[in-house]
């Protein structure tokens, strides 16, 4: 551009100077959008006509000959300077020229309009890029991670739960849906061991229970034996006499049961205990305990007796009820009983005198007679 221009002038400065063709010339710039300004000097570097582009008329404090350019220090070339890119050219022949042109072109504008529209021109692209990104995201999300999350509650659940019968639904072949088959399994596994450990825990109840019962009741009768009897009055003993209360023991055997082994066996004696110990219950109160203590002897605890009619009452009726025999095996059995009678108030709440006043008690009803109660 600035060789054609210069070209141009050459032929309108070389028989002297026109300024009307000058301007004429510079006004082709008008088509330039991006060029600021052009000055035209002559041999003597004295500014003969200046242009300014239309687009930067606007710069008030733009004025074309006070720019901080010296001309006289360029090269005849294209230089960047703060007024922009700048180019030198001589009119024509460098060595006896007989002006100079200079031209100054802004590049900033340009360079930042360029941007503006590579940036509204890559919008759309990076648009897309970002909807992909997206999309491939969401994809993956569904793909792995929302199979690995399901998973993840999955076994909280189980966790909460503890219901280890529960399965993962498998709906595919990756890692996660094998992940999925390795927990099922695991989870089998664990079922099953709980359900062995629930029947050994069975087992180990039932089998306390029955060792509890074996150590604590008599097999035949199934009533309280000697030392859960005595562990029971201990107990009680202790209570009533803090609480100013009396308890009251009866100490019974079966008359008539060496006769009953000796004539009709064992088998029918040992029915006859489990009838006797049936019915005298039967006369008892519901919160009376009575145990036997070994071969045909019985106690019977009384709590919280607060008349001695109370225990009266109970001895009579049991008698009464025991004059009637018992049917076994065909045979009617007759089962008198023998009953001693003692107070703990008497005894001093003392286990042993208590025991001993019950015994010296039955046997002095049997001195009587039998079938009587002392």
């Amino acid at each position: 551009m600035s060789s054609n221009i210069s070209d141009s002038l050459l032929r309108v400065m070389s028989e002297q100077v026109d300024l009307f063709s000058i301007t004429t010339e510079l006004l082709g710039f008008d088509r330039y959008e991006h060029i600021k300004f052009v000055n035209v000097f002559d041999a003597d570097w004295q500014l003969i006509q200046s242009y300014v582009h239309p687009n930067y008329l606007e710069l008030e404090s733009f004025k074309p000959e006070l720019i901080s350019i010296q001309p006289k220090n360029l090269p005849y070339a294209v230089t960047i300077t703060n007024e922009g890119l700048v180019a030198l050219k001589a009119i024509g022949e460098e060595q006896f020229p007989i002006g100079y042109l200079l031209i100054v072109q802004d590049f900033k504008k340009p360079l930042n309009e360029s941007k503006i529209s590579l940036f509204y021109s890559a919008a759309p692209f990076v648009v897309l890029i970002i909807a992909l990104t997206i999309i491939i995201s969401f994809w993956i999300y569904q793909r792995l991670l929302s199979p690995l999350l399901a998973l993840s509650k999955f076994t909280q659940k189980v966790e909460k739960s503890t219901n280890y019968k529960l399965q993962y639904q498998v709906t595919g072949h990756d890692e996660v849906s094998q992940l999925g088959n390795d927990i099922n399994a695991l989870l089998q596994t664990i079922d099953s061991q709980v359900q062995t450990n629930h029947k050994h825990t069975a087992q180990l109840l039932v089998q306390t229970h029955s060792m509890e019962r074996l150590a604590n009741y008599d097999i035949l009768t199934g009533l309280p034996n000697r030392m859960f009897f005595m562990d029971l009055l201990k107990l009680e003993l202790a209570s009533s006499k803090s609480n100013d209360r009396d308890v009251a023991i009866m100490f019974f055997d079966v008359d008539s049961f060496k006769g009953v082994n000796d004539t009709l066996g064992h088998e029918t004696g040992d029915m006859l205990l489990q009838a006797v110990a049936k019915k005298v219950k039967s006369y008892l109160r519901s919160n009376d305990i009575i145990a036997r203590l070994g071969g045909d002897e019985f106690l019977i605890m009384l709590p919280n007796i607060t008349e001695q009619s109370i225990v009266i009452d109970i001895a009579e009726s049991i008698i009464e009820g025991m004059k009637e025999p018992f049917t076994i095996n065909e045979w009617d059995v007759p089962a008198g009983i023998s009953i001693g009678i003692a107070s703990a108030k008497e005894a001093e709440f003392g286990i042993n005198t208590f025991i001993s006043n019950a015994d010296i008690a039955m046997y002095t009803s049997k001195e009587k007679g039998k079938g009587a109660y002392t």
